[in-house]
């Protein structure tokens, strides 16, 4: 589940980000009423950069309190009641547009005391639009999962320790949203929304079906519950949820269907099954797919129909999904997101399943692409790739549609044919079923319902009004209904005006760190005298405290695709420290790190604990390791190694770490070494969990610990189990870490 959202929506915009950059204020406009316009680029780590245009009225001599927002970027978007209403969210609040009355309205704003605001949080929405879920943070990892009725605004706790991510909630809704799934400790359960709102459920004891977690249940088109305990397939319908919990303690929930072949594991499986659970395809852990048909007259083995790896010596895989259409007799595809070993490209590789052979065959490959959508019958897939949105009939994966756009950042199918385009200047709404739209002519069957940035904003004194200037074309803002509409009438300001003889506004330097200026207004009528518009920007603040992420490449790659992922889509700058037994088992691998651009160092020639006694560690032992790992790197790569290293596992010694400083190396120290890597089978009261150990190193950093400045994460462990891995979670941390104002920076940044 944790990796279906980000395989979903992956950011590509990864040259556009700064590790840790500030905020930009740009083009203040001031009219003779005293209101001022401008704009504001917020260029945080892990989100797209976008300009976002205010409005503020000064009042006596000081700025108001008050902005009214007036673009509004998709960082999010939902569906609300029945999909009359669109919902976006961003850093600045929470907008509510209307397609009966195509107005733009924010419901929720921040307050303004700050312009450097975190990224909105995952909320979970019902298919019709009437209840949410989302979590509210109790600790840095956990939090209460609260479920709410979008209308009323209403809302119940229905677990009170709910992990947090940054990607998802861990809930499935049943189709017609009369059943929510969730997470409660190592079980899932099920709610009634209506019946948890007025707090008159059963017990939850009673509403338990089945040991795991979210991945190990789905909801089938017609209203069927599906889960996988152990190797045994279960189904239910869903009207008979609530009869079938009285009795689970004695014979548990639904009707053993199949049997799969091996055990499925929800941490890392996930399962996809078609409407009259007649087909099923189980993914493990990324690496490969089978794809069973089951028996409808008897309780037995699955027929295994195809199974073989996903795993590809020119990529890595990154996610992968399946797409089920609608209907009895449709066969699913499968959905590949790679990172090329040699280019470290991107694409999407579509695979459809033979109906005869069972067979894989490639249908259509996409490069490098921002968004994906499917709608709701499984019909229809849209993707935005080198400029262009393309519809596809996912059941012959012909080209239906077509349009050149701007660059998509989320997309969402507001009906079967309908598809909203939430891009970096507008937000759209595409009828791709008319005939223009096959036939790429955009104009008849696209509508611009709103903008969600603009490159200017500015008053026209001669048409009263305010307009902006996208990439390709001018807007005047409707003032009643807060969206924008095409203005070729009136042509577009040659320039601002910044002053009008009470006030002149004007860009600075700002004094905060995380301001990368600040905008500030003279008052010249009366005493004169001069305020930032954002208090906090001119205000002195300590530089961020910076923090490295390190990533030991040891003897196992389990985890590369994951941390790749979560490094590239928040611009993150790391280290990894490279072992050569590594190099010897994954010279792809290790080519492609250092083609990522990321800062490596050494972690010496040998994989073994160099405090052993069975090794005699005198200098002369230390200076080769260190030479050959070098040699190896370089052969495999054709880079250098920096001059950064650690000895396996963080063990060393005085003498160890002083004939490294001899041969030109710095050694890099973690008091406690590598926490990730403590396994089920040592018996060990240190092992935790990924989330516990997040929250141990974020508590050490808000308690100024100096040992929390370098926070190593295992590649990958080749011995040994775990609940979950650290990699796992990478993406929680590393979002956390920037949340909490450090700046991840690689270990040579550090000044060491």
């Amino acid at each position: 589940m944790k990796g279906r959202r980000r395989f979903l929506v992956f950011l590509i915009w990864i040259l556009s980000f700064r590790c840790f950059a500030g905020v930009v204020f740009d083009n203040p406009d001031l009219n003779k009423d005293d209101e001022l316009l401008f704009t504001v680029e917020n260029k945080a780590a892990g989100t797209y950069p976008y300009r976002t245009a205010f409005r503020t009225r000064l009042e006596n001599g000081a700025p108001s309190k008050s902005y009214e927002i007036l673009t509004c970027f998709p960082e999010k978007m939902e569906l609300l009641s029945e999909n009359s209403i669109l919902r976006i969210r961003n850093r600045y609040g929470t907008a509510l547009y209307s397609f009966a009355s195509s107005s733009l309205i924010y419901s929720e704003k921040t307050d303004f005391n700050t312009f450097v605001l975190p990224v909105p949080a995952p909320v979970s929405v019902s298919p019709d639009g009437r209840w949410s879920c989302f979590i509210r943070r109790k600790g840095f990892v956990s939090g209460e999962l609260i479920l709410q009725n979008t209308e009323s605004g209403r809302s119940v706790i229905i677990s009170d320790n709910a992990e947090f991510s940054y990607d998802e909630v861990p809930v499935k809704w049943s189709s017609d949203s009369s059943v929510v799934l969730y997470e409660r400790g190592d079980s899932v359960c099920f709610a009634d929304p209506d019946a948890a709102l007025k707090q008159i459920q059963i017990d939850e004891k009673f509403r338990t079906v089945v040991k795991g977690n979210i991945n190990s249940v789905s909801f089938t088109r017609g209203r069927q519950l599906v889960y996988v305990d152990g190797d045994i397939v279960y189904c239910l319908r869903t009207g008979e949820l609530h009869t079938a919990g009285l009795y689970s303690s004695y014979v548990g929930i639904g009707t053993a269907v199949a049997r799969l072949p091996e055990t499925y594991m929800p941490g890392r499986d996930r399962f996809f099954v078609n409407d009259d659970v007649t087909r099923f395809v189980v993914i493990k852990n990324n690496k490969s797919v089978s794809y069973y048909s089951i028996k409808a007259d008897r309780f037995s083995y699955v027929n295994v129909e195809y199974t073989g790896s996903l795993l590809k010596n020119s990529a890595t895989v990154l996610g992968a999904a399946v797409i089920w259409p609608e209907g009895k007799k449709s066969l699913p595809v499968l959905q590949l997101e790679l990172l090329s070993l040699a280019e470290n490209e991107r694409s999407f590789k579509i695979y459809t399943f033979d109906g005869v052979s069972g067979a894989l065959r490639e249908v259509l490959s996409l490069e490098n692409p921002s968004c994906f959508a499917v709608n709701p019958s499984g019909n229809r897939a849209a993707y935005y790739s080198g400029g262009f949105v393309c519809v596809f009939d996912t059941s012959n994966w012909k080209r239906t549609a077509v349009m050149p756009s701007e660059h998509v950042v989320c997309a969402l199918w507001k009906d079967s044919g309908t598809l909203i385009l939430g891009g970096k200047e507008t937000v759209r709404l595409w009828n791709v079923l008319e005939k223009a739209a096959a036939e790429n002519d955009s104009g008849k069957t696209c509508k611009t319902l709103f903008l969600s940035s603009a490159e200017k904003v500015l008053w026209n004194s001669e048409a009263n009004t305010v307009q902006a200037k996208t990439s390709f074309a001018v807007y005047s803002y409707d003032e009643q209904k807060k969206v924008w509409k095409p203005d070729t009438t009136h042509p577009f300001p040659d320039k601002s005006i910044v002053q009008n003889g009470r006030f002149r506004a004007y860009i600075a330097d700002a004094k905060n760190g995380k301001y990368e200026n600040a905008l500030y207004v003279r008052s010249m009528a009366g005493k004169a005298y001069t305020f930032p518009l954002i208090g906090e920007s001119s205000r002195n603040a300590p530089p961020p405290k910076k923090v490295s992420v390190v990533f030991d490449a040891l003897d196992c790659a389990d985890g590369l695709p994951e941390i790749l992922s979560a490094l590239s889509a928040r611009g993150v700058r790391a280290t990894f420290f490279i072992n050569g037994e590594f190099i010897r088992r994954y010279p792809g691998e290790t080519l492609q790190i250092a083609k990522s651009g990321f800062e490596c160092a050494s972690m010496f020639h040998t994989a073994s604990d160099l405090t052993e006694k069975r090794f005699v560690m005198d200098e002369d032992f230390i200076r080769k390791g260190l030479a050959r790992n070098e040699d190896d790197f370089y052969a495999c790569t054709g880079k250098e190694l920096t001059l950064f290293w650690h000895a396996p596992f963080f063990k060393s010694d005085s003498a160890i770490r002083r004939t490294g400083q001899k041969a030109g190396y710095t050694y890099v120290d973690v008091p406690g070494g590598n926490r990730d890597r403590v396994v089920f089978e040592q018996f060990s009261d240190y092992y935790k969990s990924a989330a516990q150990l997040i929250e141990d190193y974020m508590r050490e950093l808000a308690s100024g610990g100096a040992s929390a400045s370098i926070i190593p994460v295992s590649v990958g462990i080749l011995h040994g189990t775990r609940g979950d891995y650290l990699y796992e979670k990478l993406g929680l941390l590393i979002s956390l870490l920037l949340d909490s104002g450090y700046e991840v920076v690689p270990v040579s940044a550090l000044g060491l």
